[in-house]
């Protein structure tokens, strides 16, 4: 008889969260929904993330551990990816947690989409997080939103979803926030990119495009926690740009590459979100000493070197110039007193 695979497999990459990794597997062993195997991947880590996970999980053969030397996020999913067996993945981050239902929802809507004439299942299913701050000053300076994504009803291919998202203004790429089939990655062959941080700024919009049929659960079915010295709450510096230099050039190189493959709205979302990528490592630049620019830039080919000139260094020194422009600043002043009661 047969190993048959589950039909869900959660990804967690641990590295030192030991405060957190209880919680986060405890949301797992709680689901609703129990045909699922949850792969924990360990980091490197040196704390005790590991042991309380095993104490945790204890007895529930459903969690399976794989360790790694450290290799940062991205390497970690990439190892879970090749160790999970399940038809549908997950990517949930160890200092986060899932509410109950969660997994049960998502088949859920599964089988509501069934199959179509080709015996396609839903391959690509977007659902959506509620955040929760350890700190009030955290939420000041770290606010994230995400009750107020607007519903995008029906089954649609993946490259068509994009560009509702990003026509809608509420794209969101974060990797945690997507369940994908197994086919998605054999026919694409698309992994993290590892050595960089904002890897879902990669990972996402290109996975997305090879889903046949894709949906939009607007249900906060995870729980996204807010702490300091994560990446997300740490000050940005020269590798965040550093990370949006690589992934942007990559993406954009691979969208030459399949632009063919195409449909016209996802080609003019996916240039839109290259722009925007562009505009925020620009914004970055401004905030570094330009001796570290330089200097980063000295150790970039010539032709990525020109390409960081133009989509970053040189869109700061303009909006720079802009900013310190008379009639901007007149403008600024006058504007003052809307833009005040707006917040109020």
């Amino acid at each position: 008889m047969g190993y048959e695979a589950p039909r869900v497999s959660v990804i967690v990459p641990c590295y030192n969260v030991q405060a957190y990794i209880g919680e986060c597997l405890s949301s797992l062993m709680g689901q609703s929904f129990a045909d699922f195997e949850v792969v924990c991947v360990d980091d490197g880590c040196t704390d005790d993330t590991m042991r309380v996970a095993r104490e945790v999980v204890q007895g529930d053969d459903r969690f399976v551990f794989v360790s790694r030397a450290n290799g940062g996020l991205s390497a970690a999913r990439n190892t879970g990816i090749d160790a999970a067996r399940g038809e549908y993945l997950l990517f949930l981050d160890s200092d986060d947690y899932y509410v109950p239902t969660a997994l049960e929802r998502l088949m859920a809507r599964v089988s509501e989409a069934g199959v179509d004439e080709d015996g396609v299942p839903l391959e690509y299913v977007d659902f959506t997080a509620e955040s929760f701050y350890e700190s009030s000053a955290l939420r000041k300076s770290n606010e994230e939103e995400y009750g107020t994504r607007s519903n995008i009803e029906g089954v649609m291919t993946g490259q068509a979803l994009f560009a509702r998202y990003q026509g809608m203004r509420q794209y969101i790429c974060s990797a945690c926030f997507h369940m994908l089939h197994r086919g998605l990655f054999e026919r694409s062959g698309i992994r993290f990119r590892e050595g960089i941080i904002h890897e879902d700024e990669l990972f996402s919009p290109m996975i997305i495009a090879f889903a046949r049929r894709a949906a939009f659960l607007n249900e906060p079915l995870y729980m996204r926690r807010m702490r300091e010295g994560s990446i997300m709450t740490v000050e940005r510096g020269l590798r965040n740009v550093s990370s949006f230099f690589a992934l942007t050039q990559e993406l954009h190189a691979w969208a030459h590459e399949h632009a063919s493959e195409f449909e016209p709205a996802y080609a003019d979302a996916l240039a839109q979100r290259i722009y925007e990528l562009r505009s925020i490592m620009a914004a970055d630049v401004r905030s570094i000493p330009e001796g570290d620019i330089a200097a980063f830039a000295r150790g970039l080919s010539a032709a990525d070197r020109m390409d960081f000139q133009m989509y970053a260094v040189q869109p700061a020194a303009w909006d720079a110039e802009v900013r310190n422009s008379h009639s901007y600043r007149l403008g600024h002043a006058l504007l003052a007193p809307v833009r005040l009661l707006k917040r109020k």
